[in-house]
């Protein structure tokens, strides 16, 4: 089939099938939008196949497609620069688009240090990749179309001016789930879910907090906006009684930021008497004992907190805006009302030491989370956290991102981040992440605890047995 516009999802660890993936979603509505237009649109996802830089090109060379759009963060920037080449040395008449994150954090230095890529789409992508679609394909001028970064003929860098964020969520259509290749619905999922198959749903867009280390404002901005609660409902009835969805997992940042929101949301799915099960992430100051209860009672049965350091100092370094007390008062709540929390935490921060560090872990075996994620910090670019670390000159390789980094992606539980993170001449920081994963996970109380619930979920039963083994790989590796 000929294909007008092919959207790639690039490997973060090329080569590595990883156990748990979910569906890209960004690439997804963007794809769906142009198949409402009538454009032929495929999408690759290179992550969940696991495949190599090689098979990349190849899967996208083989569908000839006019414009390849590639989905760029900062950790696969580097594998992202060298796909481009790849492709433009076997078709240069492939036009190949960066749209994401790390291109809005950086504008236009993908140009800087590359002559393989075409054009750059900054900010929320799914309206400014459409009109440059259609202006390609009707051979019109790009000088007006907002939120793109261009060569002009003479060879000068052109940055059209910033497009405005979408205000109706609503008129976007629920991503086509069966544009990626070869798609199939027991292909995605994840440590969180104790049913299948699953589905992923963003629910709001924009972040109002302030913490150091996270660029999810970049592209959405500080200001939060939402769907219509039944917009929503209405997104996950349709997976319900199309895929057999049983599972949903809200991708949102904060799910929580609108408290009056999530209860007319948590009101629709009970109005409809929806019978599934659902999971978020939020934060410790975002909930109360009334939203837990109406979360719990239209089939919440996971909140995914990041905790991110039990060191009231180092929460403070992060502008995280929480305490160790609030924390630890939340998971008490959160369990008492009857559904599993789990945490993520951060190590390497901004003042980090050996104590701020044994502060972390002791905060993870004192609120006991279901499970529990650790990762050294990466400050990425367009963050604060970046910008204040290169102005202090305490980051290791600044350009860190050009030059890519090794991912252990054997298990979900473990993330260890090489490269692009703070400078400790004095701390091993890896040896300090298996130190967090030995001190939670192997001990007596985990273990009988997480047979207990085994017993009870066999879904869960065979997210413990993909990840003890290389989580023990991990912790006794020398």
């Amino acid at each position: 089939m000929e294909t007008d516009v092919l959207l790639l999802y690039p490997p973060i660890s090329p080569g590595l099938k990883p156990k748990y993936a979910l569906p890209p979603l960004g690439i997804l509505y963007i794809g769906t939008l142009l198949r409402r237009k009538n454009f032929k649109v495929m999408v690759i996802d290179a992550e969940k196949d696991g495949l190599t830089l090689t098979e990349t090109v190849d899967r996208v060379t083989e569908k000839q497609p006019e414009i390849l759009g590639i989905s760029t963060m900062s950790l696969t920037y580097a594998a992202t620069l060298r796909i481009a080449e790849m492709i433009k040395k076997m078709n240069s008449d492939i036009k190949i688009v960066l749209g994401g994150p790390h291109v809005t954090a950086t504008l236009t230095e993908t140009f800087e240090i590359t002559k393989y890529v075409d054009y750059l789409v900054y900010g929320e992508g799914e309206y400014t990749f459409l009109e440059l679609v259609e202006k390609l394909k009707e051979n019109k001028s790009l000088n007006d179309v907002k939120g793109l970064i261009f060569r002009k003929e003479n060879g000068k860098i052109k940055t059209n001016e910033p497009r405005d964020f979408i205000t109706n969520l609503d008129g976007l259509p629920f991503p086509d789930l069966d544009l990626i290749e070869n798609y199939r619905s027991g292909d995605y999922n994840t440590v969180y879910t104790t049913s299948k198959p699953i589905a992923t749903i963003i629910a709001s867009r924009g972040c109002p907090y302030n913490c150091s280390f996270c660029g999810v404002h970049l592209i959405h901005g500080r200001k939060t906006r939402f769907r219509s609660p039944e917009n929503v409902v209405d997104e996950i009835e349709y997976r319900r009684d199309k895929d057999g969805v049983k599972f949903f997992i809200m991708k949102d940042s904060t799910l929580t930021t609108d408290r009056e929101w999530v209860l007319s949301f948590c009101e629709e799915i009970e109005r409809r008497s929806l019978k599934i099960k659902w999971c978020c992430n939020t934060r410790v100051d975002r909930v109360d004992e009334v939203l837990l209860k109406s979360m719990k009672n239209s089939g919440c049965e996971l909140i995914l907190f990041g905790v991110e350091s039990g060191s009231e100092k180092i929460l403070k370094n992060l502008r995280k805006g929480t305490t160790p007390s609030k924390v630890k008062e939340v998971f008490e709540l959160v369990k008492k009302i009857g559904i599993n929390a789990d945490a993520s935490f951060m190590i390497g921060n901004p003042g980090e030491d050996l104590n701020t560090i044994n502060e972390t872990i002791d905060m993870s075996k004192d609120i006991e989370p279901r499970f529990a994620k650790f990762f050294v910090t990466t400050a990425l670019p367009g963050t604060d956290l970046y910008e204040e670390s290169i102005k202090n000159n305490i980051l290791c390789d600044p350009k860190w991102y050009q030059r890519g980094r090794t991912l252990n992606n054997e298990s979900s539980l473990i993330n260890p981040n090489e490269y692009g993170r703070l400078s400790f001449e004095d701390i091993d920081m890896n040896k300090m992440l298996k130190k967090c994963y030995k001190e939670f996970y192997f001990r007596r109380s985990y273990f009988f605890k997480t047979l207990r619930i085994t017993c009870k979920n066999p879904d869960f039963s065979l997210h413990v047995l993909k990840s003890l083994p290389p989580l023990i790989k991990f912790v006794l590796k020398r």
